[in-house]
């Protein structure tokens, strides 16, 4: 399983509140490591959708302070707008135009696909752009996310094709959609990881490994100490087709996840002596996870009545 069970993740810290619009009450499970960033009201955002009145998708936007406590809730749909501040007892920031996060590129990037990206976030009321110095191409590419919250326009050059893109940016704009708390650190090797990718259709795997660089900041992947073991009885069966350096890498994460309750997905990337692409990291992630070798804590929310 690529994340924990119920039971592993009731140890975890908690956030719990009670959806003022359908009454269901909701859990988020915390990783003791993870560091809530509050803004200067003191307050963090938090996206929980779930299925709530008449079986209706919603988002709800929490405001917690640092206490780990809801101070506010907004539910919103996609037919309706956020309500005025005046109905809560904690200021709020007043939707006014989109301010324009500049996303910086991972030094990897080489524009080989993407050469402009937009993702028009209105949870937080922020464009993410990437702009770049190479001529743009005729490959135009738009996706929307299921609710209408997350919007994505991109300029793509032709090593992909328009269905491949449409696919991958649509994945996308679904999973920024349901992230419960998003860091804006990641996108510079969001946008690597994309640029590598994209050229490839959209399957189970790579689904899941941008799922997991999104939650790269925020997920801390776990191992018990007779993990080598493990995955030595593994190498001739499940991971046959790994080459000795693949090995090593795959060995190296492994040692870095003993017993790991303070390092992110993205601080061991970062930590490794012997580099490798981001992209091949993931994959490493996603196969270690799925064979039960690695644990992955991250922040999930569950309906507990």
């Amino acid at each position: 399983m690529l994340y924990l069970s119920i039971q592993n993740n009731l140890q975890k810290e908690t956030i719990t509140y009670q959806c003022n619009r359908c009454g269901k009450k909701r859990i988020a499970l915390i990783p003791p490591s993870m560091t809530v960033k509050c803004d200067s009201r003191g307050l963090c955002e938090f996206v929980d959708v779930h299925e709530c009145k008449d079986s209706e998708l919603t988002a709800i936007l929490l405001f917690i302070d640092k206490n780990r406590a809801v101070r506010s809730q907004v539910p919103i749909s996609s037919d309706t707008e956020l309500p005025s501040t005046d109905e809560f007892a904690i200021p709020m920031p007043s939707k006014v135009k989109h301010t324009t996060y500049t996303i910086k590129p991972n030094e990897n990037y080489r524009g080989k696909i993407i050469r402009e990206l937009e993702i028009k976030d209105n949870y937080r009321n922020l464009n993410y752009t990437l702009k770049s110095e190479k001529p743009l191409d005729k490959l135009n590419v738009d996706a929307c996310s299921e609710l209408g919250f997350m919007s994505i326009q991109a300029n793509l050059s032709r090593n992909t094709t328009e269905d491949k893109a449409r696919a991958w940016l649509q994945k996308l704009a679904d999973l920024l959609e349901k992230t419960a708390n998003l860091d804006e650190d990641i996108f510079s090797y969001l946008i690597y990881f994309l640029d590598q990718k994209m050229i490839e259709e959209l399957n189970n795997q790579n689904s899941k490994e941008l799922e997991i660089i999104l939650q790269s900041t925020v997920s801390f992947p776990s191992a018990e100490e007779n993990v080598l073991d493990e995955y030595n009885n593994l190498r001739k069966t499940v991971f046959k087709k790994l080459t000795i350096v693949d090995n090593i890498y795959y060995t190296n994460i492994l040692k870095s996840c003993i017993n790991n309750e303070s390092q992110t997905i993205l601080d061991i990337f970062n930590n490794l002596e012997q580099k490798l692409p981001l992209f091949l990291y993931l994959a490493a992630i996603y196969n270690l996870a799925e064979n039960n070798l690695i644990e992955i804590e991250k922040v999930e929310f569950l309906t507990i009545d």
